[in-house]
């Protein structure tokens, strides 16, 4: 499971809560966070029907907020890791990212995807 605190636009919108044990996120919004709901409704509005194990499914809040867990764990691997996708599968390797290592990677597996090298996950400055 998990807890975070949902920032939109450098104040706190939500606390978002997921037990762990199958059920629902929980999304507790502030009183005064209408716009980061709006904000969230239009990401899910835009976002395009996605396939899990052969069945179609619309976007929701949780798959979201599940997305933004995920990006906020690699980023923490990527301090010390480089992660790389081959195919769906993802692997890493313990050592900081850097053009050697990219090297080795992409001479030992010429169609793996680097995920360092994503901008979706830089943080900024």
């Amino acid at each position: 499971g998990y807890q975070f605190t949902l920032i939109h636009n450098g104040k706190s919108a939500a606390v978002v809560t997921n037990d762990g044990n199958g059920g629902a996120t929980r999304i507790d919004w502030k009183p005064a966070a209408k716009d980061a709901k709006a904000a969230l409704e239009a990401v899910i509005a835009a976002h395009p029907i996605v396939q899990y194990d052969g069945m179609d499914l619309n976007v929701d809040d949780g798959m979201v907020m599940e997305e933004l867990v995920n990006i906020a764990e690699r980023r923490k691997a990527m301090r010390t890791k480089t992660l790389f996708l081959i195919g769906d599968t993802e692997y890493q390797i313990k050592a900081t990212y850097d053009a050697k290592v990219a090297a080795y990677i992409k001479g030992k597996y010429p169609t793996a995807v680097i995920l360092n090298e994503d901008p979706a996950y830089a943080v900024a400055a």
